[in-house]
């Protein structure tokens, strides 16, 4: 329990007080542990909540490409064959964008519905991006899956997020960069 501090004014008025009494009689009284912070003071609070506020906003604020996961199956790097499914529910240019960061891979992909999905690509990939609206539609998060196309599982995934605080990124950027997550995982 933390213990009440009196305003300051009664504090001085009580060491004058002792003063008086040092003089008159020749009392010597021990001295006075100093006040290092008075906690009711407005000042002291006040001058740290800009710190606070600040530290809260960078925490919130961030936005970031998570890194990326490997889920067994053969290596990514073997893989030349993609297709690349486009719901009719996600933005179509999302899905141009997974194209465009398979091709500095080597990859060579299509992309359509899932149900057109050709049976001789290596690995075929799904995606989710949600979107927010401030002033601007702005991407909040995208979720990208490598599928094996042979066996149907999950051999790669990697995800960006948006902070509250969020920022307005660039999402040809963050598609490529959660592609190239997935290809750096081990």
């Amino acid at each position: 329990m933390i213990a009440q501090l009196p305003p300051p004014r009664q504090l001085i008025e009580k060491e004058f007080d002792l003063f008086r009494c040092e003089a008159k009689h020749g009392i010597r009284t021990p001295p006075k542990p100093k006040i290092v912070m008075d906690l009711n003071s407005r000042k002291s609070i006040g001058s740290r909540l800009p710190v606070l506020f600040l530290t809260g906003v960078l925490l919130a604020g961030c936005s970031s490409v998570e890194p990326g996961r490997r889920l067994g199956g053969p290596p990514l790097e073997s893989l030349k064959t993609a297709y690349i499914v486009i719901r009719p529910d996600y933005a179509a240019k999302i899905g141009w964008n997974i194209q465009e960061a398979l091709i500095a891979h080597g990859v060579t992909s299509t992309t359509g519905s899932l149900q057109a999905k050709p049976a001789d690509v290596d690995f075929y990939v799904e995606y989710e991006d949600h979107w927010l609206w401030d002033l601007t539609m702005y991407l909040a998060s995208l979720n990208i899956r490598f599928i094996e196309n042979s066996s149907g599982h999950l051999i790669g995934s990697g995800a960006f997020r948006n902070g509250l605080f969020h920022t307005f990124p660039n999402e040809k950027a963050k598609t490529i960069e959660v592609v190239e997550s997935i290809y750096k995982a081990k």
